[in-house]
């Protein structure tokens, strides 16, 4: 009797030490007493963050900013007397990196005629480009193309962008019209 009481007490704490992860139990049979996760990655020994001797690397300033503004103080911040006939008596510098406003850009094309002695009127050439009263250049071309084969965008996502980006409303046929030559050429 005390041999086969040994032998379920052997078993049922066999079961009470199994979980999910040294069983096929589910993760959601542990309850509240789950292991801790053990994580495989090892100490380096290093403190975290730049490491001495590393040059590191930050956003620098500029010596040619494309644009400056200069903030000027009307009145003290100490006693609020006027400060307008003042001279400067120091400059604290800060750049601000950010997009430029972005736009499509229109070139109009002209092709002036002339009338010949003989009568013949003749037609200044257009460039490869303009190819319709009103149509979209090849940098856009260009852009569409990338989107759609390289970044893999939906169509009508490339569409969305165009519209939000560049105030640009390009249907999906003319992106798709767009996107064939490059398929052709394959």
């Amino acid at each position: 009797m005390i041999e086969k009481l040994s032998v379920e007490i052997a078993d049922l704490r066999a079961r009470l030490n199994m979980n999910s992860r040294n069983s096929s139990k589910p993760p959601s049979s542990d309850g509240y007493a789950k292991p801790t996760p053990k994580s495989r990655r090892q100490r380096s020994g290093k403190k975290p963050g730049k490491q001495p001797g590393d040059p590191g690397h930050h956003l620098a300033q500029r010596s040619d900013p494309d644009m400056t503004q200069t903030h000027t103080p009307t009145t003290c911040g100490g006693c609020g007397e006027d400060l307008s006939d003042t001279e400067v008596s120091g400059v604290i510098v800060r750049q601000v990196f950010d997009l430029p406003p972005v736009a499509l850009f229109c070139t109009e094309h002209r092709a002036e005629q002339k009338r010949c002695s003989c009568g013949a009127k003749t037609t200044g050439p257009f460039p490869r480009e303009a190819t319709a009263p009103a149509c979209y250049g090849p940098a856009l071309r260009a852009y569409v193309c990338y989107l759609v084969t390289r970044q893999h965008l939906p169509i009508a996502r490339v569409a969305e962008l165009l519209r939000d980006t560049y105030g640009a409303s390009i249907s999906t046929g003319t992106i798709i019209s767009m996107v064939q030559p490059g398929f052709r050429r394959m």
